[in-house]
Formats: C-alpha cells, structure tokens, sequence
C-alpha cells in the first residue's frame, strides 16, 4: 500500500516538473470567467462563435445533456470554456473526463486544454424557480507558447420552466394592409399579440399563400415587397402565434387580391427646348407601370397661351404652322396601361422666340452723370435694326437705387424736382421692329450730388434791447434744396468793424463781452455737412446802457432760527446789486409794516427790535439807480417769528402716596410774550390753571403740562413720578359704650399724629379719583377734609355719640408732617351703627350753635333722612363702578 502511494507520489511530482512547452488554456481549467479571459489578448477579427445545446424551456427537476463548443476563432484544436448556471446543479456526467465541476455545482470548466468541445450535465432547479440563467466563455488558444494571439467570445442564455398551467398565446385584429394592394404598395400583415400569462411572443410561425400554393420564401415575414407579388395574385396568410412555450390557434386572414398598379410618365418635354417660330413642336415622354402593362390609349393635351386646344387632343407633333412668336405653349398627359389611368403629368411651358433678327439700342446719357437736384435726368437713344426694318417701339424703365420707378416708364427726361441728394439712378431701354425686341441695354447712370444750401433772414436778437447786461444771438433762416439740415456753418463776428476771430463760432455772444456804445456785426457762411454757401452777414447793431440789477436781498437778525427772524434784535437789510457798465449805484430804501408805509424808517438799513413784535409783517423795497438814471427794484417781505414759551413747574414737597401735592406751573417762561393758559394731564385727566393739587396713589403717574403763549405758541414738559404705597392706619374697630363711640387700632410706624373724620354716609370715589388712583385699586377715595372731628397721637379716641344713627369714621396719619388722606377699604374706616341710642347732639365736639334749639327727634329725622339718601346715591355709584 505504501509503495503504491509513494509511486504515484513520484509521478504527479515528474508531471508537475515537466516544462510547459506551448502557451494554451489553463490545463487545470478556471472558474468565474464567463466575462472573458482578461489574460489573454484578443487577436483582432478572429473571435470563436460559442456552440451549445442549452434548452429553451425546461421541467423542473429534469436532467438535461449540455454539450459546449465553439467554431472559428484562431487556428488550432486547443481551448477551454467556463460554464455558469445561476440555478440547478451541474454534474460530470459519463464522457471524455475533460470537464470538471465546482463543489456548488454551479459552475464546469475543463480539466485538459487539448480540446474545443466538451460535455456536461445540468439537473433543472425546483418548480419555484421560473428562469435560469447560462453564462459560458469559451477560449480558442493558438500554442504559442506565450499569451497572445489567442481569440475568446462569450454568451448567455435564458431558459424558461415549462409550466403546466400555460395558457396558449391568441391572435386579434389580424387584417393585411393596405385592404386593396398593389404590386407597388406591397401588402404589410398587422394583428395583436395576447397572452393570458403575459409571456412574450416567440416562436410564432407565420405562412403565406399565394393563388392556393403555400410560398415558402415568405414564412415569418409580415411585410410582402413589390418583388414577390404580382397583378392578379390572390393572397392568404395564417398566423400561429407562439409564447416559447405552445402555439396558440391558427387565425387565417384573406384572400385579397394584388390590383392593377396606375401607371406613371418620366422625362416629359416639349421639344425642341428653345424652339422658333418656323419650328414644329413635339411631345417625348416615357411610360411607366409597375405591372409591366403596356401603354394604351394615354390623352395628351395641348395648350396654348394657357388655353386648351381641342383639335390638338392626343397629338404627339403640331406643325410650324400653328406655332408663332412669344406664343407660350405646355402639354399634360394622362398615362393610360389598358386597365386605369394614372395621374395628368405637365410639361414645362415653353415660350416661342423669333426668327427675326431683333433691332439693337445703344443708351447714352447727356452731360456727365453727376448732377445735383437742380438739373434733369435726359438719355440719350440710338437704334437700328440689322434686317432694315424701321424701329416702331421703344420702351424705357427708369430706376432709383436699384428699385423701378413705374410712372416715369417711357420718359426721355426726368425733371430735377423728382431727384434727390444721394440717389442713383439709370435707365434700361428696348426697341421693337414690330416682330422682335431688342434685348434690354442699361445706360444712363446718374449720381446726385449735393447742393451747397444758402442763408436768408439773418439777424442778431438779445432778450429785449441791445445793452450789457443780455447775451448776443445770431438766427438765420437757412434753404437747402436737399433738405439738409444745418451742420457746422461758419460764423463770424465784427466789433466796431474789425473781425474778432477768437469768437468764431459762436451763436451766442455772453453779456461780459459787451459794453455801452459798441457795434455788432455777424455773418453765416451755411454749410449742410458737405458743402458751403455763400457768407450772409447782419445789420449792425449797437450796445445800450444796462440797468443796474439787484441780485439779492436779505433781511437777517441776530436771532435768526431756520430762517425765521424773532423780535429779540435788530433787523438788518442787506443788498447785493451789479451794474454791468461799472457805474457807481445809489439806493432808495422804503419800510411797511403790516402792509402800512412806515415813512420814518425810509432809507434806514436797520430796524430796532423795540419797533417789533411777534406776527408782524415786514416788507422793504429798495430800488437801485445808475449815473445814467436807469433803476430797478426789489422787494422782500418777512414775518416776525413767536418765539415758543417754555413749560415748567415746581412742587411745593417731596410727594408721597396719598397725600396732597401741589403743581405750581407759573414758573414756565415766555421770551417775547406773556403765557396765557396752562393745561395739565395726569393719569389721563385734564385740568386747566396755573397750578394744580392732586392726590396720588402708588405706582408710576406721567405727569404733563402744556402752555400756551399769546401767539399760541405751545411748549410740553413730561415727567414720570414714582409713588411706593403710603403706611395707613391698620385693623381700625369701634365700640359703643352707652352713648360713647370709641375707635381704637394699630399703627406699625414710629409716634405720628392720626386725624378723625366723621360722615353720616360711606366714603365713596368719583370717577376722576379713580383714575388718579389707578395704580391701586384697593384705596377707595381721598378724604373730604371737612369731615374732620378730632386729632390724637395715641392709637385710640372717643366721642359721645351725636345722633342716632349710623356713623361712619376713617382715621388717617400725618407723615413727614403730611397727611395721608387715601381711605384704605377696612384697615382705616369703621362704621358705628348707634340706631338704637337716643341723645343730643353734642354741640361741642359738633361745633354746633350754642343757641340751636330744634328737637332732637326732628334733628334725628333730619339726619335719617340725610343718611338714606346718602346710601342710595352711595350705593348707586358703586353699582355704576
């Protein structure tokens, strides 16, 4: 057993070390190529074609014989292949034992590379798969002992599982086009294609027959050519439509029958081409038909000069007779092959020419062609005739740049006015001997220059008299025959008869070049752009003397704002005046004051500020005069301006929560008047005087004061005040002790006064208070100071009590010797109800009249009825609140 080893040991070892003598396909075979073998160089145009048997469809499960190789390719028998199968199993199967396979079975290749075919075995996959695909590369190897020179292809397959329920293919709306053919239209078959499983059509059979005999060279064409169909062939078609998989049923579309093809006309003239009237005229043509019938019976028309001529009809030849000059002349033909008529096919027309000799014209012109608008456009015409006939017709057309002027047709002359500058222009002309016209001979080439223009009418005009102060202009009038405009004229200026050539140019003189007593001349030599006219020069004229003129007028003061001018100071004129001929200048000056002379102020350049007021108006007119006497005048008017007032006040302590403060607004300021209304706003009430005195509580207050000046000049100061919340009287209670009421409550401050109110009806809050107030809603109202009834500085006080009655009490603390008069809901007032107790009214503590007399039950009744009406008015307002 050992030996046995050992010597097969020794001679896979001797194989393994014999040299590879010539270059081929790896001889241990290769996996995962079936893209090609990148190793190998493709020799050009000497690929393999690959060979197999690979099945189109298959059943599950079944083993099926593969057999693999190749044609072409480059010379020699060595080769090798790789085989994938993307489902089944590939197997070895009984062979030549020159292919191996993958321990996946999914993939074969060869074992020896001396061959080019090879064999395998593949098991179809399991029904769930329903296609398989086969990816082989094969190899044509040349020997050569190297990698090159060799050729390889590559190729895939598809096959398909054979499903026991497939449905057959079926055919629909099979019809042959066109429904009545011809050997020229070919007959195409069209029909729709359905399969219930929607497998793709493949394989379907397609048979033609035609006169009843089954045409072999048309199987599974759908398009018939002229070639193969002939007039008078009955043809039939039957389809059997195929999935891959089974045929459907046979559907059977005809007969029809191939029709006579029309027949048609080639190359057709009139001959000869360029005939003459002593000509005949002939028709050539070639007859066309795709059955190959022979022409019968075609209709041939003449016409002359677009008019049929019967007598003509079906000729082929029309004698010289009938043929004259300039007739135009065409003929149709209607192909006619026995069975139909084809369609009329038209000749080109044909125009007869003369055999005269036509007369000859030479065109010359008169002058020498260049000419400007002021000159008329004339030829000059010379004919003869080489047969001696004399010329009878002669016909001109005249053109402008390159465009025929009709209504000058047949003029010798064109007159100058129907030229313009720039414009060219010639003639054609042509003559007749009556039979014939010369040709058209071109001459008479005119080119229109410009004309200079000319000036009329010219002048020098100023804005009104000639004098130093107003600028020199020239205008003319200037004619151009052309129409063109001015461009560039020459002008030219004399002072005092001697040219000033630095001016030259110049359509406006400035004033600053002119002074009294010169003279002015201007002359124009036009020009249009191109040329030059005559020089025109003006009538002379002389320079005035210039008014003196005021540029501008100010009246400024010292407090001048913005340009508003107050009543503080001084007003002061200021004048700014020229005179163009330097002459020194005097003035008048004249004051108004709300519209009056003022006649003592007249030549004053000052007014005092003790002569103004605020709202007055001013006006001032200062008139200028020269040596000469001319004068000009200016005015100016201003109103004095109010100067605003300016808001202040002053408080008469620091203010504190709850307690009265007085606004004291007569500090604000008027610098040119008096104030004369004050207008505060707090917390959104109005209120009108000079000063003011208001409660506040705690929280932010805005308080605004405007003012208003005897001008109504207006003037606003804002500030905000902060308040924190005022120390009251805490926990307020009250007994009654017989006929004594005694208050007693808590203070959490340092030693302060208290101050006792007493009223026989609640406290309430107007609506103003409120708002003051707003800032916390919890205080109800500030006192009515006249309720006052006692003061302590201990936390408890006593009265006998005055009347029977309710009796309403509210004690209040002065700090920093300021009363806090706010009533703080339950904290600082109480109510005694002493309905139930009978007494006097206690004329001290009451500060009542010593003599007072009335019966206490009538005063009690009084007072009951006081305080009802009270509680209603009390109560109504809260509800309102």
């Amino acid at each position: 057993m050992h030996s046995a080893k050992l010597t097969t040991f020794l001679v896979i070892f001797l194989l393994l070390g014999v040299p590879i003598i010539s270059t081929q396909a790896n001889s241990n075979g290769k996996y995962n190529s079936t893209s090609g073998c990148s190793c190998h160089s493709q020799q050009s145009g000497s690929a393999p074609t690959p060979n197999h048997n690979f099945p189109l469809t298959f059943n599950p499960g079944q083993t099926y014989s593969l057999s693999i190789g190749m044609t072409g390719g480059v010379s020699g028998t060595k080769g090798g292949f790789n085989l994938e199968v993307s489902d089944g199993t590939l197997s070895t199967g009984i062979g030549l034992m020159n292919v191996k396979v993958n321990s996946a079975g999914n993939q074969a290749t060869h074992s020896l590379s001396n061959d080019r075919s090879w064999a395998v075995d593949w098991m179809a996959p399991s029904s769930s798969i329903s296609s398989v695909t086969f990816s082989l590369a094969v190899l044509a190897a040349n020997g050569n002992s190297q990698n090159n020179g060799d050729s390889w292809a590559v190729t895939t397959h598809t096959s398909t599982q054979i499903s026991s329920e497939n449905n057959p293919p079926e055919v629909s709306n099979a019809s042959l086009n066109p429904t009545m053919p011809t050997k020229e239209t070919g007959i195409e078959l069209l029909y729709d294609y359905f399969d219930l499983d929607g497998d793709a059509e493949s394989g379907t059979e397609i048979s033609w027959t035609v006169n009843g005999d089954l045409s072999a060279e048309l199987n599974n064409l759908t398009i018939i050519d002229s070639e193969y169909l002939n007039k008078g062939d009955e043809i039939t078609v039957e389809i059997k439509p195929n999935d891959g998989i089974e045929f459907g049923d046979v559907v059977s579309v005809g007969p029809v029958t191939v029709l006579n093809s029309i027949p048609s006309i080639t190359d057709l003239v009139i001959l000869p081409e360029n005939p003459l009237d002593t000509d005949s005229l002939s028709i050539d043509y070639t007859f066309m038909d795709e059955d190959n019938d022979i022409e019968q019976y075609s209709m041939i028309y003449w016409y002359l000069n677009d008019i049929r001529q019967l007598e003509l009809d079906n000729s082929t030849e029309i004698g010289s007779v009938v043929v004259r000059a300039e007739d135009r002349w065409k003929a149709s033909v209607t192909p006619f092959d026995g069975d139909d008529f084809g369609d009329i096919f038209w000749t080109d027309e044909i125009t007869i020419s003369s055999s005269n000799n036509p007369p000859l014209v030479n065109v010359g012109i008169i002058g020498n062609g260049i000419t400007n608008t002021t000159e008329n456009l004339e030829l000059s015409i010379d004919a003869t005739d080489p047969d001696g006939d004399p010329v009878l017709f002669t016909e001109i057309f005249w053109y402008k740049d390159g465009e025929i002027v009709s209504e000058l047709n047949n003029q010798e002359v064109i007159d100058f006015s129907r030229t313009s500058k720039g414009e060219t222009w010639f003639a054609e002309v042509r003559v007749s001997d009556g039979v014939t016209w010369s040709t058209w001979e071109s001459g008479g080439n005119y080119t229109i220059v410009n004309s200079p223009p000319s000036v009329s009418d010219i002048r020098i005009i100023s804005e009104s008299t000639f004098v130093t102060n107003q600028n020199l202009t020239v205008v003319w009038e200037q004619f151009d025959l052309d129409g063109d405009s001015e461009i560039n004229s020459e002008i030219i200026w004399w002072l005092n008869g001697e040219r000033i050539s630095r001016l030259d140019g110049l359509q406006e003189i400035p004033f600053s070049e002119t002074y009294r007593g010169q003279k002015w001349k201007v002359g124009v030599r036009p020009s249009d752009g191109e040329n030059f006219g005559d020089l025109v020069t003006s009538a002379e004229i002389t320079i005035r003397n210039s008014e003196p003129t005021i540029s501008q007028i100010n009246i400024v003061s010292k407090d001048a704002e913005d340009g508003i001018q107050y009543s503080l100071n001084d007003l002061i004129l200021e004048v700014e005046s020229n005179d163009l001929d330097g002459d020194i200048l005097s003035y008048n000056v004249n004051w108004s004051r709300n519209g009056f002379l003022v006649a003592d102020l007249n030549n004053l350049w000052t007014i005092p500020d003790s002569l103004l007021e605020p709202g007055q108006i001013w006006s001032v007119l200062v008139s200028v005069f020269d040596e000469m006497g001319y004068n000009s005048s200016s005015s100016l008017s201003m109103e004095i301006g109010n100067i605003n007032p300016s808001a202040e006040w002053t408080r008469n302590q620091t203010p504190i929560s709850g307690t009265k403060i007085l606004f004291d607004g007569s500090t604000s300021e008027d610098e040119d008047g008096e104030i004369v209304e004050w207008f505060w706003n707090i917390g959104g009430i109005e209120k009108t005087g000079s000063m003011l005195e208001v409660v506040l509580g705690n929280g932010e207050h805005i308080i605004g004061l405007t003012v208003i000046d005897d001008m109504g000049g207006i003037d606003t100061k804002t500030e905000i005040i902060k308040l924190g919340f005022p120390e009251t009287v805490e926990s307020l209670t009250a007994s009654i002790d017989g006929d004594i009421a005694i208050l007693e409550w808590n203070w959490n401050d340092e030693n302060t006064n208290f101050k006792i109110y007493r009223s026989s009806s609640p406290f309430s809050i107007n609506t103003e208070e409120k708002q003051l107030l707003f800032m916390d809603s919890r205080y109800l109202s500030n006192l009515d100071l006249n309720y006052l009834v006692g003061e302590t500085n201990i936390t408890t006080w006593s009265e006998q009590i005055p009347v029977s009655s309710k009796i309403y009490y509210a004690v209040t603390a002065v700090t920093d010797n300021q009363e806090i008069i706010l009533i703080y809901g339950n904290e600082n007032t109480v109510t005694v109800d002493a309905t139930n107790i009978s007494t006097e009214i206690d004329d001290e503590d009451n500060a009542a009249n010593p003599s007072l007399s009335i019966p206490s039950s009538i005063v009690l009744l009084f007072m009951g009825i006081i305080s009802i009406f009270l509680n209603i008015n009390w109560k109504g307002d809260n509800d309102e609140k």
